[in-house]
This record gives C-alpha cells, sequence and structure tokens, in this order.
C-alpha cells in the first residue's frame, strides 16, 4: 500500500521544492501594490542586476523623467553606475502592466511617467492606480 504513495509524494516534494527561490521573471516575483523597488539600488528587491546591457537601453535618468512617456517595449535601464536596472512590473487583472522604478516613479507601457514625493506605497495617486489596475 506504501508503495503507491512513495511516487506521489516524491512528485509533491519535487514540485514544492521547485517553487522555492528566486524568480527572475519580474510579473510574479512580487506583485502587490506595496512591493516597489528599493529605493537606493533602484532595482526590484533590492538586487543589482551583473548582466551586460542590453542593445539600446536608455539611461535611468532620461527615461523616468515626470511626465515623459515610458517606452511601449520598455524592459530596463541603465542606471548612474552604468548597472543594467530591469522593469518592476506590477500585474494588471486587464494584462496591462505599471512598471515602477526607483521607489518614486511609475508608468504603464507607452503612457506617462508620474513621479512621487514620497515612497510609492505612501503616494494616494499610486496606490489609487495600483486599485485599479488590479480590480
Amino acid at each position: 500500500m506504501l508503495r503507491r504513495w512513495v511516487p506521489a509524494i516524491v512528485a509533491v516534494v519535487a514540485v514544492l521544492a521547485a517553487g522555492c527561490g528566486s524568480d527572475a521573471g519580474g510579473d510574479t516575483a512580487n506583485t502587490s501594490p506595496d512591493a516597489a523597488s528599493d529605493s537606493t539600488t533602484g532595482s526590484p528587491g533590492g538586487s543589482e542586476s551583473a548582466e551586460p546591457l542590453p542593445a539600446g537601453t536608455l539611461p535611468c535618468a532620461l527615461v523616468w523623467k515626470d511626465r515623459a512617456t515610458l517606452p511601449r517595449g520598455y524592459k530596463g535601464c541603465a542606471d548612474g553606475t552604468g548597472t543594467y536596472v530591469p522593469a518592476d512590473p506590477l500585474a494588471c487583472s486587464s494584462g496591462q502592466r505599471i512598471i515602477r522604478y526607483d521607489d518614486r516613479f511609475y508608468a504603464v507601457p507607452g503612457g506617462l511617467v508620474h513621479a512621487a514625493d514620497a515612497p510609492l506605497i505612501e503616494d494616494s495617486e499610486y496606490r489609487a492606480a495600483a486599485l485599479r489596475c488590479r480590480a
């Protein structure tokens, strides 16, 4: 009887173990409205990427300006040290994404960049946008 359950138990343990660890996918890593980028590095979760800059990567200071337009195909930018900062997306129920940067800026791809005066979680306009996104 126990022999029949062993493969099932092993499969469940393998699936659970595979679910642990880091997710580099962006959309599923931490998409709560409260999860914004680390303000010191500008990257999600405070970790910087060691990968080379993809071709056509723009400086973060050029992309993330209040009332600028976030490029539709935005994947990330280069910070002041030349380090690649991948996009920090908040997945919406509609399939749209709100991209966040430096715990101060947010925008939808192809839309206007909004700058908050405080961390995003404390900004009422960002919180309202995140709630609409998740509804």
